[in-house]
């Protein structure tokens, strides 16, 4: 008889240990982001000499509901610049995979941009029409060792359902091409 108890005071904490994780909750459940500098090989366009690019890359993980449709926007400014504030950079519409009416399930996505990957034409940047459209820039410059602060906003039926707060990422060293 004193066996009995035992046995099931065990089977409880047994049942402790394998419950399930921490539920899901709307909105951003994780993010992650690296900048890299590379040197691109000689180029006849730009007189022949090597010359230097940067790229950024955002990876994030939404938790939404089946079907779905959820907007992700990347804010972005320079760490350490004070003239000019962090500003709307790029937006994704992100489908939630899965049957309408289900459980929250999670969508990967991510921002990849670089130095002159969508600049019009304009060897003066001053002359730039203002103000600036999400998406229709490129990556703004850094110097080395200095980076890009960068926030991530869902938005749902154009409502805030997360903001993941500013997070800095800092350009790398060079990597030759």
């Amino acid at each position: 008889m004193k066996c009995v108890p035992f046995l099931l005071l065990t089977g409880m904490a047994g049942a402790v240990v394998a419950a399930p994780g921490k539920p899901l909750r709307e909105g951003l459940v994780s993010t992650e982001a690296a900048g890299k500098a590379y040197v691109v090989e000689s180029i006849p366009a730009l007189n022949g000499g090597p010359w230097i690019t940067a790229r950024l890359r955002v990876t994030y993980v939404i938790a939404g509901l089946p079907g779905e449709v959820y907007t992700v926007e990347l804010w972005l400014g320079r760490t350490g610049c004070d003239s000019e504030s962090a500003y709307h950079f790029d937006s994704q519409e992100v489908v939630v995979p899965g049957e309408p009416g289900g459980h929250l399930t999670e969508a990967k996505g991510k921002f990849h941009r670089r130095y002159h990957d969508r600049d019009p034409d304009f060897e003066d940047s001053s002359r730039r029409p203002r103000p600036i459209k999400p998406g229709e820039f490129s990556l703004p410059r850094v110097e080395f060792g200095e980076g890009w602060n960068y926030r991530l906003v869902v938005k749902k039926n154009g409502k805030v359902v997360s903001d993941s707060g500013y997070f800095k990422v800092v350009l790398s060293p060079i990597v030759e091409v």
